[in-house]
């Protein structure tokens, strides 16, 4: 299990989202508005599990390209953002090379590209065990 900042909680909590949609249990280094290290641990009970795929359950390819989001969106809040919302407004480069399965802990590695006072970019890596599981960069927008 990642070893989380002393503030982890916090950071998370910069986050807009709630259970069953935030996918981020922590953060382990951080970079504020540059890049964050984060991770989440895929609960048996996550409520895709049982229709993705029964009998052989594995997180969803867009699961996993939102939980880097989220950690980026983290970065980027802590930038003096705060209260601020960022919206997921596209994706390019997706990649999917490793299956992602009930019990996994997958670490994420987002660095921010761009930030801009209304919207920026961010590439990501997610891994499980330092074996590449998606890979990504994702534009955000800030809400009006």
């Amino acid at each position: 299990m990642p070893v989380p900042l002393d503030n982890s909680a916090e950071l998370v909590a910069l986050l807009p989202h709630a259970r069953p949609f935030l996918f981020v249990d922590g953060v382990t280094s951080m970079n504020p508005g540059v890049n964050i290290e984060a991770y989440c641990t895929m609960k048996p009970e996550e409520f895709f599990f049982p229709g993705h795929f029964p009998g052989n359950p594995i997180v969803p390819g867009v699961i996993l390209i939102e939980a880097m989001a989220q950690a980026g969106a983290i970065a980027v809040l802590a930038s003096g953002n705060e209260g601020r919302l960022p919206l997921l407004a596209g994706v390019d480069e997706a990649r999917f090379r490793s299956p992602v399965k009930p019990g996994d802990t997958v670490n994420f590695s987002v660095e921010i590209e761009r930030l801009r006072a209304s919207a920026g970019w961010a590439r990501g890596v997610a891994s499980v065990g330092g074996k590449t599981a998606a890979s990504g960069r994702v534009m955000f927008a800030f809400a009006p």
